[in-house]
């Protein structure tokens, strides 16, 4: 480890114009972490964070620097608690949490209101359009319109707004679209509890938690697995032909279907969100008996 740790050092000072020097700076911090050595260890994540402000792996520097000073014999739950604060949607926000409580500590609450919509009716014209097209059947237009729309949306208060609007009518996939795009901001340094519910929306949340419950696994994860492979489109084509909300193979589909003693599904079966969550669940809940751990 210690060899490692001088190759990637010397790796950062012969190329210095190298795109890949914060991932060297990163991995001599790892090697140092691996081998016990917690004041260089401290010193590479530190050089990461100073030299390469703007790279992708500072969060993580961040985090393994208060994670060297647990390791080293400290106790830093302020330390962990800024981490927290800092990133609170990320994987680092919630092992700053796990390691709080590893503690001893509470973690401090990120958000003082859950997550809902606002109570007042949402003005939408730019809607008017698709819906209307929907109205008259012609889904196809209607779809195309709607995207057209989304994509004038610019402004936070615009994206609440509309997106609110639309969440209220049931396309999720819509509302999430503006709130990823423009609402993170609104969500997180402003805790704005409908920005967030736009950010993390539950479609179906009848049937999502019903069949969450049969399967034996919690429906955040459902969620999160839409989130991820679909953004709640149910209609998601994807280039390796998986379909529908939960992103399900057709081969995969029928497996499950013979499984369950049900009918294979035809291909474009899959988009519809009830029989896509059935056969996903079941699936994901297999998943977790086998491998235990969500993660």
């Amino acid at each position: 480890m210690v060899v490692a740790a001088e190759a990637l050092e010397s790796f950062e000072k012969k190329h210095p114009e190298s795109r890949r020097r914060d991932e060297a700076c990163w991995f001599r911090a790892l090697a140092q972490i691996r081998n016990g050595n917690w004041a260089e260890a401290d010193r590479a994540l530190r050089e990461l964070q100073d030299r390469y402000s703007r790279s992708n792996l500072v969060p993580q520097a961040k985090y393994w620097r208060v994670r060297v000073k647990q390791l080293a014999g400290g106790k830093p739950v302020d330390d962990y608690q800024d981490i927290l604060k800092l990133y609170p949607q990320t994987f680092y926000g919630l092992l700053a949490q796990e390691r709080l409580r590893e503690l001893g500590a509470k973690p401090e609450p990120i958000f003082t209101e859950r997550p809902h919509l606002s109570t007042k009716v949402a003005a939408a014209p730019e809607l008017a359009l698709p819906r209307a097209l929907a109205s008259a059947g012609l889904w196809r237009e209607s779809g195309e319109e709607l995207r057209a729309r989304l994509g004038a949306v610019h402004t936070p208060e615009a994206a609440l707004r509309v997106g609110t609007a639309l969440a209220r009518v049931g396309e999720a996939w819509a509302a999430y679209h503006l709130a990823n795009r423009l609402l993170w901001g609104k969500a997180y340094a402003q805790k704005d509890p409908a920005a967030l519910a736009l950010l993390y929306p539950r479609p179906y949340v009848s049937h999502v938690d019903e069949t969450a419950r049969a399967q034996g696994v919690h429906s955040s994860l459902l969620y999160a697995i839409m989130r991820r492979e679909s953004a709640f489109q149910p209609d998601r084509l994807s280039a390796a032909r998986a379909r529908g909300l939960m992103q399900l193979m057709a081969r995969t589909a029928s497996a499950i279907a013979r499984e369950l003693q049900r009918d294979p599904p035809e291909p474009d079966e899959l988009y519809r969100p009830e029989l896509n969550l059935d056969l996903s669940a079941w699936y994901v809940g297999q998943l977790a008996k086998r491998f235990v751990h969500p993660a």
